[in-house]
């Protein structure tokens, strides 16, 4: 959900699941970080606005129960995984075809990467909770962006060109 149009969209669903009398539950297309966070922290991200604006709109509506399913990143999006996925492989932070990692900051801070067959077996397993929280946390592993890059050299057996980047120009 990154466009304009895909945040009415999940506004129109809301408005649609309000009106239902038989919708008592929403989760909203939230899977990944803490918008409600980023928000706050003027995270230049393209999505927040619209994700932000899905929440706001739960939270005027106290008949309709949610929870945020925040997951950190999609661990599929790293290579080609063990376990089936439905999530296209991408280029994030590591590029495994052209030996090029692109770390934000010093690589440091540690991230979560969870993979989407573990965050599918958490929602379904959500749904027979009495009452749900405004927020439901999967931690898969919690890594540094440099242990994931030594680890994607171990796996692939050999050296990736490595290169720091500054947050903001590696999101212009």
């Amino acid at each position: 959900m990154n466009t304009e149009e895909d945040g009415q969209a999940q506004l129109n669903l809301i408005e649609g699941a309000v009106k239902s009398t038989t919708v008592r539950r929403f989760a909203p297309s939230e899977f990944g970080i803490d918008y409600m966070v980023a928000s706050k922290a003027n995270y230049p991200f393209p999505s927040t606005e619209y994700k932000v604006a899905a929440i706001n709109k739960l939270r005027d509506v106290p008949t309709m129960e949610y929870t945020r399913f925040i997951n950190g990143t999609f661990m599929d999006y790293f290579g080609p995984p063990q376990a089936p996925t439905r999530l296209n492989v991408i280029s994030l932070i590591v590029d495994h075809e052209n030996r090029k990692a692109a770390v934000p900051g010093d690589g440091n801070n540690p991230v979560i990467l969870t993979h989407s067959t573990d965050v599918a077996r958490f929602v379904a397993a959500s749904l027979d909770l009495v009452e749900w929280p405004e927020a439901s946390v999967i931690r898969g592993d919690r890594l540094t962006l440099n242990a994931l890059v030594a680890f994607a050299e171990s796996a692939k057996g050999w050296l990736f060109f490595f290169q720091m980047c500054h947050m903001v120009a590696a999101l212009c």
